[in-house]
């Protein structure tokens, strides 16, 4: 059996076996995109330690609630870092700063963390990735943000895996693209992720699902009106029970350990999350206010330099 996961907070966690542990997606404190989300949770000095502690760390893909750039250096010197192939090296090449012992998986490639643990990265669409784990006889999905939109991909990645014992996914929208007093297309967005959920685990059947990746929520003044309309924890959860009987749904609050125990209790990890919702505010970050003619500029130099490279 897998000795044990913990969850650290958003799409973080940490898998431990036979002495040995990989993490994944660790953002850890900070707001990221632009001063505009914010974890909606304080992650604890005991969750940093266990990632200080990890043997390897993971990215799925660069988009800093996974990857942080500022989180970085708080994992400490010389890190295990594994990152998928990529052409243009980014990540890299902002790892290799902090350390000399980078991994870089091919699609596909099997990464042996010990003699019953390993990891396969899956480059997905444009940037994202999802990895299966397997860690002593269980087998480990984590789709983070992967948009798996057809049957057809769902058939591949089951022809692929077999059986699933625990599978994670992103539960909320994190594409803000509406306006503030759009609040259907919000809904409908929301919605949309709920019966693609239901799809997703309908099709796979694992044994346990794991929500995460959505443990954030939008903190500026000009993005915060989002947050009316997105999936919170306990909605989902009474969402998805009804329609799976056979998978049993998780719950796990920053710090919580599990090591696939049936009896796992979600209402002290959804009443935490609940008080942290009623509490979420308006960062006082300042707007600044920038020229339209100085923008012209920007871009236009954007643009030559895209040309010339």
């Amino acid at each position: 059996n897998m000795d044990k996961l913990e969850f650290i907070n958003h799409s973080g966690i940490v898998i431990t076996q036979d002495g040995k542990s990989i993490a994944v997606d660790p953002w850890v404190e900070g707001n990221v995109f632009n001063n505009s989300w914010s974890l909606l949770t304080k992650t604890p000095e005991n969750s940093i330690n266990t990632l200080k502690e990890s043997d390897f760390i993971w990215f799925s893909h660069e988009h800093p609630d996974h990857f942080n750039p500022p989180n970085i250096p708080l994992f400490g010197k010389n890190k295990n870092f594994i990152f998928q192939k990529t052409k243009d090296k980014r990540v890299v090449n902002f790892l290799r700063k902090y350390s000399n012992n980078i991994f870089e998986l091919k699609s596909g490639e099997n990464f042996q963390i010990s003699k019953n643990f390993s990891i396969e990265a899956c480059p997905f669409q444009d940037l994202d990735s999802y990895c299966v784990i397997k860690a002593g006889n269980k087998t480990i999905l984590n789709l983070n943000d992967c948009r798996i939109k057809s049957e057809g991909e769902l058939k591949e990645i089951k022809r692929k895996i077999g059986t699933i014992d625990l599978l994670m996914a992103q539960f909320s929208y994190a594409i803000g693209n509406t306006n503030r007093n759009e609040k259907m297309l919000r809904e409908k967005n929301a919605k949309e992720i709920l019966e693609n959920l239901n799809r997703i685990i309908f099709s796979l059947k694992p044994e346990f699902f794991l929500p995460f990746a959505s443990f954030s929520f939008f903190s500026h003044k000009e993005n915060f009106y989002l947050n009316d309309s997105i999936n919170k924890i306990d909605k989902l959860m009474s969402f998805l029970e009804k329609s799976h009987p056979n998978t049993k749904f998780l719950c796990f609050y920053t710090g919580d350990t599990w090591n696939f125990d049936k009896s796992w209790n979600n209402d002290i990890s959804i009443n935490k999350y609940k008080k942290d919702y009623s509490k979420i505010s308006e960062s006082s970050s300042k707007i600044k206010e920038i020229n339209i003619d100085d923008l012209r500029e920007i871009s236009k130099k954007y643009i030559l330099q895209i040309k010339k490279n």
